[in-house]
Parts: C-alpha cells; sequence; structure tokens
C-alpha cells in the first residue's frame, strides 16, 4: 500500500510540489520512512552527516552514515509541502533533505527530496545524491 501511494505521488496524481517537478519516468529506488502518527515538527531533528573537519559529503555517504537513523521520506516531505505553516522557522536558512526515500530519475540518478526558505517561501525540489552537501544541508530524522 505504501508503495503504491509513493508511486502516485512521484507519477504525478497527486496536485502538490511534489507532483509539480516529478512525473513520468521517476521510479522509487528505495524508501524506508517510518512515518509517525503525530507529525508534530518538534519530534523531527535536523542532522548533518559532516565529520570534525569535513567540508562536505555526499547524499550516499549521507545516507550510509545514517543508515540505523529514523529518517524522515515522501510522505514527510508531502506533509510539510502541504502544511507550511507548521515549518518552523529554526528551518530557515537550511537545505532540509527527505532521505528515506530515493528516487530515481528518468536518466538513473538517484536523488532525495528537499526543502529551503529561498526569496521569501519554501522552494521544494530534488538533489542528486552524488553530489556534495555541505553544513546547511541537512536530514530530517525522527527524533528520539
Amino acid at each position: 500500500m505504501l508503495q503504491r501511494s509513493l508511486q502516485a505521488v512521484i507519477e504525478g496524481r497527486f496536485s502538490n510540489p511534489v507532483a509539480s517537478f516529478i512525473g513520468k519516468g521517476w521510479k522509487i529506488s528505495e524508501d524506508r520512512e517510518s512515518l509517525p502518527e503525530n507529525r508534530d515538527p518538534s519530534k523531527v531533528s535536523l542532522e548533518s552527516a559532516l565529520r570534525s573537519g569535513e567540508k562536505y559529503v555526499t547524499g550516499e555517504e549521507t545516507l550510509g552514515r545514517f543508515a540505523e537513523k529514523p529518517l524522515l521520506g515522501v510522505l514527510a516531505y508531502q506533509f510539510y509541502c502541504n502544511n507550511r505553516h507548521l515549518i518552523p522557522n529554526e528551518w530557515m536558512g537550511k537545505y532540509v533533505f527527505f532521505d528515506a526515500t530515493v528516487l530515481l530519475n528518468p536518466l538513473g540518478s538517484r536523488c532525495s527530496l528537499y526543502l529551503c526558505w529561498s526569496g521569501g517561501a519554501w522552494v521544494w525540489d530534488c538533489y542528486g545524491l552524488g553530489y556534495g552537501r555541505r553544513a546547511h544541508y541537512v536530514s530530517a530524522v525522527l527524533a528520539s
């Protein structure tokens, strides 16, 4: 059921920001999201995968380092797309990645969804896992 609803999202059958840039040819590579019933933003921590002395780490390295963490994915991403008033002000100035869901674009590149504050509004997009992430590129993790 979850896989089918995720596929519906990436095929653009929902009218939301996800569907505006993801359409035919996109696939779900992997999904390990465990979305809590209570989607309270205070239960979400933002974590960087950078280690001491590192300037950047790739998205793939982030996934490896966070393999045991309860990352949020496309369902949480969609929730925040539809409930922007719930996004904490503390998230501004960061690229917040929803790494639990990895998508394949039509060319076969692995990507994660992210949101960021830019130009006075929340911007919704995806970013290749092969590219570098700096300190303000953080993953949404379910806080314990």
